[in-house]
C-alpha cells in the first residue's frame, strides 16, 4: 500500500480525529512538494543538458578519449570500443554516428554484460565512476 493510499484510506465505523486528519494532510502536502522539487530538478537538469555544447570526436581506436567540456558527444569512425576515458565521474551522452561495437569489459560494463553493436543514429547513456564505465 502506498504512503498515499495509507493516509486516505477509510476506515468505516471510525470517526475521523481532527488531529489525525491535520496530520494526514500535512504528509501529504510534505510529499507533493518533494514530487515538485524533484520533477522541478529533473526539468532544470534537461534545461541544462539541452544547453551543452556538442563535441564532435572521431575514434580510429579501441579507446574513445572523451573530453570535459562537455557531456554531450557525437562520435564517428569504425573501430570497436573497449574502453572510454577522459571522464573521471559523471554521465554523458554518446551518439554514434557509424555502425560500431562496443566490447564488455571490466572498464566499459555494457546491459547485461554482453557486447554491444550500435547503427546509425544510437544514443548511449553512460555513467562515469573512477577507472569504470557502465551502461545507463
Amino acid at each position: 500500500m502506498s504512503i498515499i493510499d495509507k493516509l486516505i484510506e477509510f476506515k468505516p465505523k471510525t470517526k475521523a480525529l481532527a488531529a489525525e486528519v491535520n496530520h494526514n494532510f500535512e504528509q501529504l502536502r510534505l510529499s507533493n512538494n518533494q514530487i515538485d522539487d524533484s520533477v522541478n530538478k529533473l526539468k532544470q537538469d534537461f534545461e541544462n543538458y539541452k544547453v551543452n555544447i556538442l563535441s564532435e570526436i572521431e575514434c580510429k581506436e579501441d579507446i574513445l578519449e572523451l573530453n570535459v567540456n562537455t557531456n554531450n558527444y557525437k562520435v564517428s569512425g569504425n573501430s570497436d570500443i573497449c574502453k572510454f576515458t577522459g571522464i573521471a565521474n559523471g554521465i554523458v551522452f554518446i551518439e554514434f554516428t557509424s555502425t560500431r561495437t562496443l566490447i564488455n569489459s571490466p572498464e566499459l560494463r555494457l546491459q547485461n554484460n554482453v557486447d554491444r553493436v550500435t547503427i546509425v543514429g544510437d544514443i548511449g547513456i553512460y555513467a562515469f565512476e573512477i577507472n569504470i564505465v557502465k551502461e545507463v
